[in-house]
């Protein structure tokens, strides 16, 4: 047996180790805790049971067994969150309701989820919230390019006035070195200047 959960028309949020997923179907919120959300994660129709149960074992509760795998399908598949439900292999018992929260009270890790329903206009949202947050990547992403271009341009502008600066530099200089130039020049006509005796 290989579960596969169910993918489509949900939105996920990570809440430390456990799961929200939204499904936009019913408008139904599904809070998944830690063992029932890890099994919802790796059920991709290539695990099986026994691969899901030595997983769960390995990362969150070394005592789980098959039984605590068993339930968490159960109560994906309550809450439409499996593509299929799964019967499990005979000689496998069944719990009742009742008997599935007393052993969810003994396992480390619970595998129950919490359904809430949500507001038409949350419900709503929700449905958008995938293309909201594409939208959202967008605005970051112009925003980005935006900051970059104000970026350039200030570096553009740097670069100008610092062209400028040393052009007038330079330009000083020059006008400088022709004041200078234009004094000696004068200077050496007057020292070149024919001498001429006074008269009495």
């Amino acid at each position: 047996m290989y579960p596969k959960s169910f993918r489509e028309q949900v939105v996920v949020e990570q809440v430390d180790d456990e799961l929200l997923v939204l499904d936009t179907r019913t408008s139904i919120a599904h809070y998944l805790h830690p063992v029932t959300a890890f099994v919802w994660q790796h059920a991709d129709g290539t695990r099986s049971v026994n691969d899901l149960v030595r997983l769960v074992q390995v990362h969150l509760d070394a005592d789980a067994d098959e039984e605590v795998v068993w339930l968490a399908l159960d109560a994906l598949a309550e809450a439409g969150l499996l593509e299929d439900r799964l019967a499990p292999p005979a000689g496998t018992q069944r719990l009742s309701r009742r008997d599935l929260m007393r052993r969810v009270a003994t396992v480390t890790a619970g595998v129950a989820i919490t359904s809430l329903p949500l507001s038409p206009l949350y419900a709503q949202s929700g449905t958008n919230q995938e293309q909201g947050m594409k939208e959202q990547q967008q605005k970051q992403q112009e925003q980005g390019t935006k900051e970059q271009q104000a970026k350039n341009q200030q570096e553009q502008q740097q670069k100008q006035q610092e062209q400028g600066t040393k052009e007038q530099q330079a330009k000083s200089q020059q006008e400088q070195k022709t004041k200078e130039q234009g004094g000696k020049e004068q200077s050496s006509k007057e020292k070149t200047k024919p001498w001429r005796p006074l008269r009495p």
